[in-house]
């Protein structure tokens, strides 16, 4: 599983780019979502899927859950 809690929108915000927390049917077209290790181990893959499609800023440990899950070559890991 993922992380132990949420911190990315904590240095997001300190970092002066605005963001909030939203469910994956919320997600738009051209939205750019931030995807940390708390979140992407909670994520079925269905909604991986439709992150996928769009624009995903992960952290290394998000990156390792998706690349475990299979979804390495969607994210540049190979």
């Amino acid at each position: 599983m993922g992380g132990t809690k949420r911190y990315m929108d904590v240095y997001l915000l300190k970092s002066g780019i605005p963001c909030s927390y939203r469910e994956v049917s919320e997600v738009e077209p051209g939205d750019v979502v931030a995807l940390d290790s708390y979140t992407a181990g909670f994520l079925s893959n269905e909604e991986l899927e439709v992150l996928l499609k769009g624009k995903l800023f992960l952290d290394g440990e998000a990156a390792r859950i998706l690349f475990e899950r299979g979804f390495g070559e969607q994210i540049g890991i190979t």
